[in-house]
């Protein structure tokens, strides 16, 4: 799987919406028959998707903008969004080869390791209404089972929090969402990929919170659509999911790391999904095995080294908004790429370094939400970025693609913060960066790291021509 990609019209869209601020609306009564503050003796249970899609709840085939909310969710799921068509995967041809290849009995669309993540699957006690394999992933499976907070959440005398209190999942916390993602976007207990999945045909984890939410058919109003008493204090999407989401994908990372480490999954040890999938699987012709990869994680040669793709880019916003914690970081991030390197290495003290790692982290996640994104801002920290190309470019597809979708995340909200460099070169330096992951494709004979660095060089080169330009402009 390559990383997610914004073309300069995906760009522009972005663009459009992040800044299409209409008049202000006040906020309108609950609907009709809506019941105020209802108890919930049945709360923590799944009522199906069925439940919320009336015409006046989320059923709508085309979006409003009267209770802050766009009121076609379910359409939208159901017609356009992946979610929904998560179980039927289970039924195509690369599926059935993979059951067969660990011989899964009944098929991948009847296995409990499958469905965990493939639909919203919840077992008979916590169920309260009709739930079906076949819809996919369906609203509970990310906002959470609902029969706490649905009848209640729709009230007049109702608040965000109070349907958070009822059982309602908080995604307006980026880090909370970012976790719900990574559920099964990367791994937690009962939802594991690891190399024999891998192996057996799977594809590779690989995630990105701005950018793979955004690139998805939205279900969601944007932030200045939304009407001033339902939005959230700050917006939720955007620069400031990608910095947040850097952070909680290596600290979850880690944690599943320990997990498995510690033997609490149901995984072989070592378990060489943590490892750069390019160090092995390279096509040798042209020697290309010679090369290497000089990420400087390598125990030694023909080892597989660690792929520090959660690590890369969080590597550079941690040097510019937690300066105190990277030393702390770099250091226990180098030992456990050493340790997983080498397959003698007790596990346990694999856990304990992973470990560490994530009770780092949990403060870093606080202080990168923190971060106000202003023009400068995003400046400097995409110089920071393209400054570090060759370190950047000397690792593996995974951690490139990382890289590519930050220079992504922080040009287009650039572009959202002024519409005139719609008309500067910036625009095509981006897309070189994405035609350079296209031509890439996964194929390991096709990765040229030394294009990545002057594909990053075009994007400086903006950069510094755009600060001689406009003096005036604030560069920290």
């Amino acid at each position: 799987m390559t990383t997610t990609r914004r073309g300069p019209l995906v760009l522009l869209a972005l663009l459009v919406l992040a800044t299409a601020v209409g008049p202000a609306r006040a906020q309108e009564p609950a609907a009709p028959g809506a019941s105020a503050r209802p108890s919930a003796p049945s709360a923590g249970r799944y009522v199906g998707p069925t439940s919320c899609g009336q015409d006046a709840c989320h059923g709508a085939t085309r979006p409003r903008t009267v209770y802050g909310v766009a009121q076609n969710e379910l359409y939208v799921w159901l017609n356009q969004g992946p979610h929904a068509r998560a179980w039927e995967v289970l039924l195509d041809e690369r599926s059935a080869v993979i059951a067969r290849n660990l011989g899964l009995p009944g098929g991948a669309e009847e296995a409990a390791s499958c469905l965990s993540c493939h639909a919203t699957a919840p077992p008979e006690d916590l169920r309260a209404g009709a739930i079906e394999v076949a819809d996919g992933v369906s609203c509970e499976g990310c906002h959470g089972p609902a029969s706490g907070w649905r009848s209640g959440h729709t009230a007049e005398d109702w608040s965000y929090e109070d349907a958070v209190a009822a059982g309602m999942t908080d995604l307006r916390s980026v880090e909370t969402r970012a976790r719900v993602c990574l559920g099964c976007h990367l791994g937690e207990p009962g939802r594991v990929v690891d190399h024999d999945l891998i192996a057996a045909g799977h594809p590779e984890l690989r995630f990105e919170l701005d950018n793979d939410s955004e690139t998805m058919p939205p279900h969601w109003l944007p932030f200045a659509d939304k009407p001033p008493a339902a939005r959230p204090p700050r917006p939720t999407h955007g620069v400031r999911a990608w910095a947040v989401g850097q952070a909680v994908a290596l600290r979850e990372g880690v944690v599943e790391l320990a997990r498995r480490a510690r033997g609490q999954e149901d995984t072989r040890w070592p378990d060489f999904s943590w490892m750069s999938c390019d160090a092995c699987h390279h096509d040798l012709a042209g020697e290309r095995y010679r090369k290497g990869l000089a990420t400087g994680f390598r125990a030694r040669p023909g080892l597989p080294p660690w792929s520090p793709a959660r690590w890369v880019v969080l590597r550079v916003l941690l040097n510019r908004h937690a300066p105190d914690a990277r030393a702390a970081l770099e250091a226990d991030v180098e030992r456990l790429a050493r340790q997983v390197s080498r397959i003698t290495t007790p596990p346990g003290e694999v856990a304990a370094t992973a470990e560490r790692i994530a009770g780092h982290l949990d403060g870093v996640v606080e202080r990168l939400d923190a971060v106000e994104w202003d023009a400068a801002e995003l400046r400097a920290t995409l110089r920071d970025l393209t400054a570090e190309r060759r370190r950047l470019a000397s690792h593996d597809l995974a951690s490139a693609e990382q890289v590519v979708q930050a220079v992504y995340s922080l040009a287009g909200a650039l572009l959202a913060e002024d519409p005139e460099l719609l008309g500067t070169g910036l625009v095509d330096a981006v897309s070189a960066l994405e035609d350079d992951l296209d031509e890439a494709g996964g194929a390991g004979g096709a990765w040229d790291r030394e294009q990545l660095v002057r594909m990053l060089g075009l994007v400086d080169e903006w950069l510094s021509e755009r600060a001689e330009n406009r003096p005036d402009e604030e560069v920290r």
